[in-house]
């Protein structure tokens, strides 16, 4: 078996590796190649018999220790072949995909375990549950009435979600800052699940929907401006519920969402209300 970083000539291969992990259609994986979010650039991949048959992308991320911005990356569409799987194959891979990330100055390395299960695993590779968000389905009735208007952008500016997203991730240490074609892609995605994004000076929302309730993608405030944004996702919401997700500094009533995996120079008792955020779980 070979251990490498491949290049555009196995593209169609990853995708197919993407079709059968993840039941997806070729055109829903086309789709979030064309948008730039994953390429080959960032893939690593184990080969067997000239065939991929377990990979993952390492998204460029980076957070902010004491002022200090760090450098390192989101691990992203790990996967294995069915016929692969349980001999330890993806322990291995993240392994060889941090040495090489940590020879190209990455300090740390952060990931979303597809379920609780999962975070023993990762734990045994040395990642640490210090990421956090609350995840709760609720009635839309009981979110807060708006008891002003609200005046809505009519065309979100990425630019400007960036720069908030930015600065509030930058102030709450550990917290994953992405760069703006992932939260372009974001947008886009939520578009494509029936949702969208709304944006007004309080902050914004990214949301989707599914056939009985409204996703919270992410919404992105500071701390004084939790109610007035909460009344915003209930004003645009046309369900009865509402899978909610807040950042850490937005809520007492959170659990473990993420894990970070330091390979560099970082002290984690500086993380405070570390936030994963922007994953497309």
């Amino acid at each position: 078996m070979r251990f490498f970083s491949p290049d555009e000539k196995y593209l169609q291969q990853i995708k197919n590796l993407c079709v059968v992990c993840f039941d997806m259609e070729i055109e829903e994986v086309d789709y979030v190649f064309e948008h730039k979010y994953i390429s080959t650039d960032i893939c690593y991949a184990i080969e067997d018999e000239d065939k991929i048959c377990c990979m993952l992308f390492t998204v460029p991320c980076n957070i902010t220790i004491d002022g200090e911005v760090k450098k390192g990356h989101y691990i992203y569409g790990a996967c294995t072949m069915p016929e692969y799987r349980h001999r330890g194959l993806m322990h291995r891979l993240i392994d060889y995909a941090n040495k090489q990330s940590t020879e190209k100055g990455d300090e740390f390395s952060v990931l979303l375990p597809a379920s609780k299960a999962l975070y023993d695993f990762y734990g045994d590779m040395g990642y640490r549950a210090l990421l956090t968000a609350q995840n709760e389905l609720i009635t839309t009735d009981s979110l807060p009435d708006l008891h002003f208007d609200v005046a809505y952008k009519n065309e979100v500016s990425i630019r400007e979600m960036d720069k908030l997203r930015k600065k509030l991730c930058s102030k709450y240490s550990g917290s994953a800052i992405y760069n703006k074609e992932v939260l372009s892609y974001a947008v886009s995605y939520a578009k494509e699940c029936k949702g969208g994004a709304v944006q007004c000076e309080a902050g914004y929302i990214i949301y989707a929907y599914d056939d009985s309730k409204l996703i919270v993608m992410e919404l992105m405030c500071d701390i004084e401006k939790r109610s007035t944004m909460l009344g915003v996702l209930k004003d645009i919401c046309t369900t009865n519920y509402v899978m909610l997700r807040l950042p850490p500094w937005l809520s007492d009533n959170c659990d473990s969402f993420g894990m970070v995996k330091i390979l560099g120079n970082i002290d984690t008792a500086e993380f405070n209300k570390a936030y994963l955020g922007l994953v497309f779980d």
